[in-house]
């Protein structure tokens, strides 16, 4: 409840919150508390060894990683779970969204929203080395978060397509047996 109430003002919070179930506006703002601590509070031991950098080039560094340097041990592993963090992390935004507001079930909409919130968290990732932090900024980052995003967006689609495909009809003879009960 608090953190409800500490994001009411926040420009469309308000309209998002009033549209959605409670039990979706508390696991979307569950997500986004989450999302912030994973993406900006990282873990006392780093897989950047206290290193950081920026990388601007979409994708480049993202299939270096995969190609063996002689000499050099392999980042393979990492760069899978690195990928597969960034995706999963936006899955949760693709399926809730769309489930918050009508005006938010837009495979555009859950991209944009995607976009800049990940654009964001780079930007705070950036700012933050200046307070100690060893977090890197990738655009590879945003572009798998915003991936992410649209893997979420289709999987609640398809969940809804499918929901709507199953909506119980009532067999005739029920229909019968209401109107002979009736009349």
């Amino acid at each position: 409840m608090a953190l409800s109430k500490s994001l009411r003002g926040v420009t469309g919070f308000d309209r998002l919150l009033q549209n959605a179930p409670c039990a979706v506006a508390w696991s979307f703002s569950f997500y986004l508390v989450v999302l912030a601590v994973a993406t900006l509070a990282p873990p006392p031991i780093s897989p950047s060894n206290g290193l950081f950098g920026t990388n601007l080039l979409p994708v480049m560094n993202s299939i270096g990683c995969f190609v063996p340097n002689p000499g050099q041990p392999s980042t393979t592993a990492f760069c899978v779970r690195t990928i597969a963090g960034n995706l999963a992390m936006f899955i949760p935004l693709g399926i809730l969204l769309p489930l918050i507001s009508w005006e938010l079930a837009s495979a555009k909409s859950v991209a944009v929203a995607a976009f800049a919130l990940s654009v964001a968290i780079e930007a705070l990732q950036f700012a933050g080395r200046w307070l100690g932090s060893s977090r890197w900024t990738d655009i590879d980052d945003v572009l798998f978060n915003v991936v992410g995003a649209l893997i979420g967006y289709g999987l609640i689609r398809m969940v809804q397509a499918g929901a709507s495909r199953r909506t119980p009809v009532a067999p005739p003879e029920c229909e019968r047996s209401r109107t002979t009960s009736s009349g």
